[in-house]
């Protein structure tokens, strides 16, 4: 091979060597700027952003953590700037900044201005979007997070803003099971601020857009997850118009009863005979008339005396709708029926040694013997008088810590003694001595107000009497 052949194919491999260089070099340089892109394109930045806050935050760094939730804030605005309609985003800016919040109450750091931010996102991302699910009930949920702060009025004031805003969304259109909770949950705790405020308007418009939304649940997508929720509902809702003795009450009432009653019929649990059976009676307490009040009472009873069979521990539930019974009959001028109520939750409570029964016993035994004696049947009346007293005694030893047990063996001393000197066979002597020491216990009495002061004037009269 010729010297100009040797020189050809080495000048050819120096070539073929430079080439590859240069394409190595320009592979790793491409590589290096695609590594440096990638790290500066927002979504990375603004995950490194957010994975050093939450690594931050567990440290308990929290400043550090919120500093770093700073810098991803700026980095989802320079996104938003370029997309200002980019829902992702919006959602993303709402999220972090809700996020934030909760960091800076954790440090003890005021974040007025980030509940304010919060607020003006989540409205500015439902005006953008009204239709959108998600907007929806971001809304719904920070009008309901509003809605727990300290001062009520501004609470109130949020909260309606934000449920207002979502039900203009709403008109005329069927939302989702998800948003009829939210809107019936965020109308229940304005009813709930309108009523410590005192303001019975608004908390009767609040509990009528309760109902509405229940009663829509009802019919959703999920009818049995509806009915159980629109009864949570609706049972706080008629709770809130019985407190306050709203016009929409009987309404709210009547529209529980049917419900709890197609709830018994479908599910035919304790659960629901027993609210049954509560709500029932309420009405009852409610009925104008006294012939439904008389038959409401014994469709109550019938309830309680059901649940008692599948329940023990409602004993005491069935023991004061039976005093409540009997002091309804009594007050009509029912004697005999009003004593066989009493009859009966006497005779219930026999044997049972839980102090919530025997206080019941004690006090039921005491209305017996007044309503006795009040119709003439002193004998009658004395003996049972004489029971209560000795069971109230026994209860006051017994449980010397329990106030309503000190106060109704008081009582039940008082009515012992005042029976004791009634004619026939008066014992008066006797009653002078428990009238005595039931005043000293009365005098012991840790509880204060009307009814022990009333006690008190009560014994010291009689003791004046048989003196």
């Amino acid at each position: 091979m010729s010297n100009r052949s040797k020189q050809i194919k080495t000048l050819l491999f120096i070539a073929i060597g430079v080439v590859l260089l240069s394409t190595t070099l320009l592979k790793r340089h491409l590589t290096s700027r695609r590594a440096e892109l990638e790290a500066n394109r927002p979504e990375v930045r603004l995950r490194r952003a957010t994975d050093d806050a939450r690594l931050a935050a567990l440290n308990g760094r929290l400043s550090e953590a919120i500093g770093h939730l700073k810098a991803a804030r700026g980095i989802i605005d320079e996104a938003i700037a370029e997309a200002p309609r980019d829902i992702k985003l919006l959602t993303a800016r709402l999220a972090l900044a809700r996020r934030r919040l909760k960091l800076m109450e954790r440090a003890g750091l005021k974040g007025d201005g980030e509940i304010e931010e919060i607020e003006r996102l989540s409205a500015a991302l439902l005006d953008a979007f009204p239709a959108d699910e998600a907007a929806r009930r971001a809304r719904l949920e920070i009008a309901l997070e509003r809605g727990e702060g300290a001062d009520r009025a501004a609470a109130a004031r949020a909260l309606r803003g934000g449920l207002e805003a979502v039900e203009a969304t709403i008109q005329g259109l069927r939302p989702s099971d998800a948003v009829r909770v939210g809107l019936g949950s965020g109308w229940l705790k304005l009813a709930e601020l309108s009523q410590a405020a005192g303001d019975k308007a608004a908390t009767s418009a609040a509990l009528a857009q309760v109902r509405r939304h229940g009663a829509a649940l009802a019919e959703g997508d999920d009818p049995v997850s509806g009915l159980r929720t629109q009864h949570s509902l609706l049972s706080s809702a008629t709770q809130i118009a019985e407190a306050m003795a709203l016009a929409i009450f009987p309404e709210l009432l009547q529209e529980l009863l049917g419900l709890l009653k197609l709830k018994r019929k479908l599910q035919g649990d304790k659960a629901a005979l027993s609210a049954l059976a509560y709500w029932t009676g309420i009405a009852a307490d409610h009925a104008e008339a006294d012939e439904a009040r008389a038959a409401t009472y014994a469709e109550a009873l019938e309830l309680r005396r059901a649940l008692l069979e599948l329940d023990p521990t409602t004993r005491a539930d069935l023991l004061r709708l039976l005093n409540r019974v009997a002091v309804f009959h009594g007050r009509a001028g029912r004697f005999e029926v009003a004593r066989a109520h009493y009859e009966e939750a006497i005779s219930l409570s026999e044997g049972h040694e839980d102090i919530e029964v025997q206080g019941l016993r004690l006090f039921i035994l005491g209305n017996l013997a007044q309503l006795l004696g009040k119709h003439d049947q002193m004998k009658a009346a004395k003996q049972r008088a004489e029971a209560a007293y000795a069971l109230g005694q026994a209860l006051r030893v017994a449980h010397p810590d329990d106030a309503q047990i000190q106060l109704r063996a008081a009582v039940a001393g008082l009515r012992h003694a005042r029976l004791l000197r009634a004619t026939p066979q008066p014992r008066r002597a006797e009653a002078l001595k428990i009238a005595r020491q039931t005043l000293t216990e009365a005098e012991a009495l840790k509880a204060d107000g009307e009814r022990v002061e009333s006690l008190k004037v009560g014994l010291k009269a009689l003791i004046d009497e048989l003196r």
